[in-house]
């Protein structure tokens, strides 16, 4: 008798720490982005994390405490993570991992984009008991399941949906009014991004951002295979000048590197609100351009790299819809919407004026 209330108070005991529990606990079991499938004891409290648009989607998912390890290209935007530890570096890039750094925080798991160096890492750390998990957030057009993925990886759908409920509001609103626009009357949009004559290409998150903003690629008819890969990738790709004059955009936007910023880097920082205006009125100078409509019709736009690839590059796309269909889209505010992503999903201050802005 003695020995059963020792063995119940044991019981109570156990049940009361939560031992008992996590040990019969159901496995998380999820599918990550490359169709992996990975089974987690736990829902995940330790994790070294690859790529800022990842990082991005654990702060809105109420996790950037768990937050163990980033690379170096994420660590360098200081301002934008107060709560991380910046010299906690896992890697320099998602292709470049430290896995000395990465066993010494011992995470409950790694997680990488897939175009990272996932497959190297599930080998190299394998042997560490450390799983990868692979969630893309850069691709805008899928962003959902990339939340999904994490959202259950840490054990928060209900909080997972609530971020894809918040984002998928202007885009829903804006698809549904662009139904009522037929595909012959949209605006052609030039858009320049990382270098002179340098646009975009379908393939790219760029141009996923264009057309969800109602516009039509300029330069959407190359196909990235077929050309010449010398001039660039499906992201920046050096078109020839006299075919910009040709094709006569309707809207032309430019992606701006501030001068405030480090040289090619999308950091959070606040600009002057002179700058952008500044710098289309500098490159609607080039030869030719002014006989462009869009120069013509002052529909010259630009934001911060870091404007650009907000909350999956959908900011953008409602500066884009405002600025092409201004009666279209007269009670759409990008600018609210860009400030309630900030504050509410990023624990950040709105960066003000500057972030946007129109040839003079």
């Amino acid at each position: 008798m003695k020995h059963n209330r020792i063995l119940a108070l044991i019981l109570i005991l156990l049940l009361a720490s939560g031992a008992l529990g996590s040990a019969f606990a159901e496995p998380i079991v999820i599918v990550d982005d490359v169709g992996r499938t990975v089974e987690l004891e736990k829902p995940l409290e330790r994790v070294a994390v690859f790529n800022k648009m990842n990082v991005e989607i654990v702060r809105a998912l109420g996790k950037i405490d768990t937050v163990v390890g980033i690379d170096a290209n994420t660590a360098q935007d200081e301002a934008y993570w107060p709560e991380l530890d910046l010299n906690a570096i896992a890697g320099q890039k998602q292709t470049e991992l430290n896995y000395e750094a990465i066993v010494a925080m011992n995470p409950d798991a790694v997680i990488l984009p897939s175009n990272g160096s996932w497959e190297e890492a599930e080998e190299k750390l394998e042997p560490f008991g450390i799983p990868v998990i692979v969630a893309t957030g850069w691709e805008n057009t899928n962003f959902e399941p990339q939340v999904r993925i994490l959202a259950a990886a840490f054990g928060v759908e209900e909080k997972g949906q609530e971020y894809i409920d918040f984002c998928n509001g202007p885009i829903d609103l804006i698809r549904e009014r662009m139904d009522s626009v037929p595909e012959s009357e949209r605006k052609s949009v030039y858009f320049e991004n990382s270098g002179d004559y340098c646009t975009c290409l379908v393939g790219s998150g760029w141009n996923d951002m264009i057309v969800l903003g109602g516009g039509v690629n300029l330069f959407g008819d190359i196909n990235f295979a077929d050309a010449d890969t010398s001039k660039g990738s499906v992201h920046s790709f050096a078109v020839d000048p006299e075919l910009i004059l040709e094709r006569n955009p309707d809207v032309i936007l430019y992606n701006v590197y501030s001068t405030a910023a480090k040289s090619g880097t999308s950091i959070y920082v606040e600009m002057d609100p002179s700058e952008i205006p500044d710098v289309l009125s500098e490159i609607c100078k080039r030869p030719g351009w002014e006989n462009l409509d869009a120069v013509q019709n002052g529909q010259v736009y630009g934001f911060t790299a870091f404007t650009g690839n907000a909350c999956f590059k959908i900011v953008a796309s409602c500066y884009i819809a405002k600025w092409l269909y201004p009666d279209l889209f007269a009670d759409l505010d990008p600018e609210a919407f860009y400030n309630e992503w900030l504050t509410v999903y990023q624990g950040a201050a709105p960066l003000g004026e500057g972030q946007v802005g129109q040839i003079h």
